[in-house]
């Protein structure tokens, strides 16, 4: 049973997909500044032919992986270019009201 008092779930302020590889982007604002960080899963069908998802990655999926990582790691740059224009502006940038998901089409 959920606690009433739990804290929300800080969702993803955007996604990047390379094949069956997602890479989600979170961002944590502090009194040091902001942080991003990744989450990475590939999604897979089980045996019934259920969409799953897992943390884990077989050797055919790493390709996709590292390119997934590549096109987080640009996008966080393109998020803290985004933060450092808005603050020189003086606007409050909130960019998990503008999430966008970006794909990228690679062989894998």
């Amino acid at each position: 049973m959920a606690n009433a008092q739990q804290k929300p779930k800080n969702k993803p302020v955007a996604h990047v997909r390379v094949n069956l590889v997602q890479a989600s982007i979170f961002e944590n604002r502090t009194d040091k500044g902001v942080f991003y960080n990744i989450t990475t899963d590939r999604s897979y069908k089980d045996q019934n032919s259920e969409w799953k998802r897992t943390h884990s990655f077989d050797l055919q999926s790493l390709p996709a992986l590292e390119k997934a990582v590549q096109l987080a790691f640009l996008k966080i740059h393109a998020l803290k270019a985004q933060d450092e224009a808005d603050a020189d502006q003086g606007e409050d940038f909130d960019p998990a009201a503008n999430a966008d998901y970006e794909e990228a089409d690679i062989a894998a």
